[in-house]
C-alpha cells in the first residue's frame, strides 16, 4: 500500500508511476468530500468510480474521473496493491 497527499506527489506524478511499474490495484484520491477510485491492472486503467456512482469502464466516465481528479491540487491517496473489489463494488471509506 502507497499513501501520501497530492501536495507532496501529485497526481500526474502517481499515475505515471503506477502505470510504469505495472501495477494492478485501485488509486483511492480523496478532496474534502470527494472521492474517486482509478483502478488499475497491469499499468492500465480499467475502470473508475466517481463519487457515489458505481464502478465504470466506460471511456468517457473514466475521462471524466481523471479529470476531476485532476483538478485538485490538494488531497490524500492511497494505492492499495492487488486484487481489484468486484465490478460494482467502490471501496469504503474508514
Amino acid at each position: 500500500m502507497i499513501q501520501g497527499d497530492l501536495l507532496t506527489f501529485p497526481f500526474l506524478d502517481l499515475i505515471q508511476s503506477l502505470t510504469l511499474n505495472g501495477s494492478t490495484g485501485q488509486l483511492v484520491l480523496a478532496h474534502n468530500v470527494e472521492r474517486v477510485e482509478i483502478h488499475f491492472q497491469s499499468g492500465k486503467i480499467i475502470g473508475a468510480v466517481n463519487g457515489q456512482r458505481g464502478f465504470s469502464a466506460n471511456g468517457e466516465q473514466v475521462r471524466a474521473s481523471l479529470e476531476t481528479a485532476l483538478s485538485w491540487r490538494r488531497g490524500q491517496f492511497t494505492f492499495i496493491n492487488g486484487q481489484l473489489p468486484e465490478r460494482g463494488q467502490a471501496t469504503r471509506s474508514k
